[in-house]
């Protein structure tokens, strides 16, 4: 994870004329992770620190709505489950929220019956968020749309072909599953779960955010924190609005999704860690 000091001298040079640093001057730009879709950094003032958000050139390949991700983040910040947004601008591609103190949550965290009601909790205030602006996503059209970025020829379509084939029944019931939606975070991964200095929870990083069904969100956190089905069930939410027997089609689709993902990552940029991904997953689905 090092990014070319020519981009981060052109991410510097979109900040600086900023009026947010008028009598604030911005010190250091400090790298955090690359996305898929962005560049995240901790931007160091005199006086605060923030986070700073500059999408990469992937972000059009993989559908980004960034206007519509700001109306979910600006909302969910509002119930105090997100930081606040400070400044984002479309045209420059730029979100820059406040900074927290505290920690990621981890593993470890979750062992405590007190972390595992702040849990639960954060998903019951997601899932509530009164947002209904857009009809549910639609994952039908969006993988195919995925699908078809990957050249013919390229390392991957092979497996991923049979695997489409293998999963298009699952994937064509899904519009018929009886649920109204609600907003979803969609990568409620370890690294997107922050504990602030008060010990309350808060979600991370709403670029996948959309109006859907939360087994896709609980597919990804079951996945993504490799929990055990008795330690899962400890972390669902009391009358939890979905029918988790059908968690299986969903954590297949999660698999799929990030293989689709990091396959079409690596026409435009080799990364290695996108290859053992896809390698991981397939062998999870297809073996």
């Amino acid at each position: 994870m090092n990014i070319n000091p020519t981009t981060k001298a052109q991410y510097a040079a979109l900040i600086e004329p900023l009026s947010l640093w008028k009598n604030n001057p911005v010190i250091a730009l400090n790298e955090i992770s690359e996305g898929l879709s962005n560049h995240t950094f901790q931007l160091i003032t005199n006086k605060k620190k923030y986070i700073a958000r500059f999408d990469s050139f992937n972000r059009q390949i993989f559908f980004r709505d960034r206007g519509y991700e700001y109306k979910i983040h600006s909302l969910a910040s509002m119930h105090k489950i997100a930081p606040k947004i400070i400044y984002n601008n479309l045209k420059n591609k730029i979100q820059i929220c406040e900074f927290i103190q505290g920690e990621h949550l981890a593993p470890h965290h979750l062992e405590s019956f007190d972390y595992q009601q702040k849990f639960k909790n954060l998903l019951t205030q997601i899932y509530a968020l009164p947002f209904t602006e857009k009809p549910m996503i639609n994952f039908v059209d969006l993988l195919e749309k995925y699908f078809k970025q990957l050249p013919e020829g390229c390392l991957y379509f092979r497996r991923l072909f049979r695997l489409k084939q293998e999963l298009q029944p699952l994937i064509n019931k899904l519009p018929y599953l009886n649920f109204k939606g609600c907003v979803c975070h969609n990568d409620l991964t370890p690294g997107n779960i922050w504990i602030d200095k008060n010990n309350n929870l808060l979600a991370l990083d709403w670029e996948y955010a959309a109006f859907g069904n939360p087994l896709f969100d609980l597919a990804v956190l079951k996945q993504s924190w490799k929990l055990e089905e008795e330690f899962f069930d400890k972390l669902l939410i009391n009358n939890c609005p979905v029918d988790i027997s059908l968690i299986s089609i969903y954590e297949k689709l999660v698999l799929y999704t990030n293989a689709l993902w990091h396959a079409i990552r690596i026409q435009v940029e080799k990364d290695g860690n996108s290859e053992l991904v896809i390698e991981t997953n397939l062998s999870k689905l297809l073996d």
